[in-house]
């Protein structure tokens, strides 16, 4: 058993989830669903990673499945989506993940440190 942080994404939000590799999905689920609050259980979550072998598709992680041998390690991302009608066999909504905009526009500029009112 080995302790391990996650980061749990859908849309603009990150979850920083802690768990040992010998958790099941669904327990991550658990953990993942009282952090978010708003009702939401863990039936009503689903956990995808991208998938090795096709860009832009992703991979169910089974309820029973055991991290480790998922090879889920520490630092992982994992993406969380929700099912759409509330119920766990119902419809799923798609993966989406918002990249983050710099806050500012010259974000490629270097900045020259060095020189007199530098030091």
């Amino acid at each position: 058993m080995v302790a391990i942080t996650l980061r749990a994404k859908r849309l603009k939000q990150v979850y920083f989830v802690s768990a040992d590799t010998s958790d099941t999905v669904l327990a991550l689920k658990g953990k993942l669903a009282k952090m978010v609050g708003g009702g939401k259980e863990a039936a009503t979550i689903r956990l995808q990673v991208p998938a090795k072998t096709e860009q832009g598709k992703f991979n169910v992680l089974e309820d029973p499945a055991v991290l480790e041998q998922l090879g889920i390690a520490d630092d992982a991302v994992v993406y969380f989506i929700y099912s759409i009608d509330g119920t766990p066999d119902g419809n799923w909504e798609p993966v989406q993940i918002i990249e983050f905009e710099s806050l500012n526009d010259d974000g490629d500029e270097t900045v020259d440190l060095k020189g007199k009112g530098h030091a």
